[in-house]
């Protein structure tokens, strides 16, 4: 296509959507046409294009449809698209004045269509390339051994959490710890978690702050080994693989404690419990912004019981907005402590920008701040579900709502500053007020409390398994005879969660939260590292606010 023909055609998709008589479907078309023109000639755009497409998403005509929210994704998504490849500054400061806007004064779909496309901006995250060899035949080692070839000296039986031994070293802070493999876990998967160690150990210039990483041991040269006769008898449940296959490390003995502990007198005061938060937010931040994403800071789940047959395997897309399962049960054990970051079996390298890192982001702060709540909860880790049948529980008297406030603030600014490289800029600040009431309602009292077993996975289940899933949801031994295998769908207490079974969240203000700030973390990095001229754009006199 010649350039005149380029230009006509573009005139004409901006006429069209001028137009007063335009109806969804013409104007849907029209912004896919326009955007496809400028991916294919991005010189093409000029200022009219831009006012075209703001038009579109300063309307509300097509607010109530329900396919609005595409329409107005792939409009902003046009306007980024022309704002990373235009040269012409006084157009792509206007474009920043756009979405900034949008972002900082609008709801529903037109926030998340305005965050999306700020979050898909070139943050310029480039993860490293993990070598890694092949893990081959597991060397087998008695504990006596072990600690002989490491040179180390207990003070003390070892005790098990969780699936790790674990063991106090003589003389000095440090522990010894031994995690086992559960049955069906893959000599990789153990393997990375040391690889990843051992590179971090090397890089510690990334972290502003120090940061308890483990020290990996191996056995004749190898990361992963099978242990030979276990020092004490493991406690039932752990679901441990045969020939006991292990990775070893040493690492602070802070590494095992939980900011958020649910044992009575093992709680951080609120300053400890505070400080704790701020600094995991900055390491997660600059962790992230060095390309090494923490995938699963909490198990975040969807839907636990439909795993095996759903696309997503059940786990929490945050910004599609559905209901969280069991919420503050899966803050119990979160990847960080009073050390910092840890278990890294979860860490995955990231290149370059996109959706993905946009996601990622807020998938990290919804986890830090699930735990915040779940600090309050955890005041009385004993009262939850109902106070009687059908009445639930009403724990909102465990929340400070000052302290609730400081810490969604701080935690966004320190993931922030560690992401982006800088302070958060006066004035962008998410509104944090409303939010905190709705957490402290939705959080504090327990409304949503099913699961819905189906037919469907019941019939994927053996007998025995299925028995085993009742039996694990709280369903009496001497009741689990009374249930037939699927006859029918089964109601289920397992909560409390955040929004009743296959619906959305509870509590939407929280996902409108996300969006805000980690467009922002998108949005800032790409200004400080390739068009810092437009930092301004997001930096009025307007706080930004969450979504309701």
């Amino acid at each position: 296509m010649t350039e005149p023909k380029i230009s006509a055609e573009r005139r004409r998709l901006e006429a069209e959507l001028a137009s007063a008589r335009r109806n969804f479907s013409g104007t849907y078309m029209s912004v896919g046409n326009l955007c496809e023109l400028i991916r294919e000639h991005p010189d093409s755009a000029d200022a009219e294009t831009v006012s075209a497409l703001a038009r579109v998403l300063d309307d509300r005509k097509f607010a109530s449809r329900r396919q609005a929210f595409f329409l107005y994704r792939s409009a902003a998504e046009t306007l980024t698209a022309i704002l990373v490849r235009a040269d012409d500054g006084e157009m792509r400061c206007q474009i920043m004045a756009v979405l900034g806007d949008l972002l900082a004064t609008r709801d529903g779909d037109l926030h998340r269509a305005a965050a999306e496309a700020l979050g898909q901006l070139p943050a310029g995250v480039c993860g490293p390339r993990m070598l890694r060899e092949p893990v081959g035949t597991l060397p087998r080692i008695g504990w006596d051994a072990l600690l002989r070839g490491a040179d180390i000296t207990l003070s003390g039986p070892p005790t098990f959490k969780g699936r790790s031994l674990i063991a106090k070293i003589s003389g000095c802070p440090l522990v010894l710890a031994v995690k086992l493999a559960r049955d069906g876990d893959c000599p990789e998967s153990l393997e990375t978690e040391t690889v990843w160690a051992d590179y971090l150990r090397e890089n510690r210039q990334i972290f502003s702050a120090d940061i308890g990483i483990p020290r990996p041991l191996k056995v004749r040269g190898k990361r992963v080994f099978r242990l030979e006769r276990l020092p004490l008898t493991p406690p039932g449940g752990l679901n441990l693989m045969p020939g006991h296959m292990a990775i070893a490390c040493v690492v602070h003995e802070d590494y095992f404690v939980y900011p958020n502990d649910h044992r009575p007198g093992k709680q951080l005061r609120p300053g400890n419990f505070r400080e704790v938060m701020f600094r995991n937010a900055r390491l997660l931040g600059e962790m992230s912004g060095a390309g090494i994403v923490q995938t699963a800071p909490i198990p975040l789940f969807h839907n636990r019981v439909q795993q095996s047959r759903r696309a997503d395997q059940g786990l929490y897309e945050w910004f599609r907005g559905g209901r969280l399962d069991q919420w503050l049960f899966s803050c119990r054990f979160p990847n960080f402590g009073m050390s910092g970051v840890r278990d890294f079996e979860h860490l995955m390298s990231v290149n370059g920008s996109g959706r993905q890192i946009y996601r990622h982001i807020g998938t990290q702060l919804l986890s830090l701040l699930l735990v915040a709540g779940s600090y309050f909860r955890n005041r009385a880790a004993d009262c939850f579900g109902f106070e009687s049948p059908g009445v639930p529980v009403d724990a909102r008297h465990l929340f400070d709502g000052e302290l609730l406030g400081e810490l969604v603030t701080g935690i966004f600014r320190n993931y922030f500053a560690g992401f982006t490289g800088q302070g958060l800029p006066s004035g962008v600040t998410p509104e944090v007020e409303t939010l905190v009431a709705r957490m402290i309602e939705e959080m504090g009292v327990d409304n949503d409390m099913e699961e819905i077993l189906r037919v469907a996975d019941q019939d994927r289940m053996t007998d025995g398994a299925f028995r085993a899933h009742l039996r694990g949801r709280g369903v009496d031994r001497e009741a689990v005879g009374a249930y037939r295998k699927g006859e029918r769908e089964i109601v289920l207490h397992t909560g409390p969660h955040l929004g009743g079974f296959n619906q959305r969240i509870s509590l939407p203000e929280l996902i409108g939260f996300l969006e805000t700030a980690s467009a922002l973390c998108v949005a800032y990095r790409y200004l400080r590292t390739g068009a810092a001229p437009l930092m301004a754009r997001l930096t009025g006199p307007s706080a930004h606010r969450s979504a309701a």
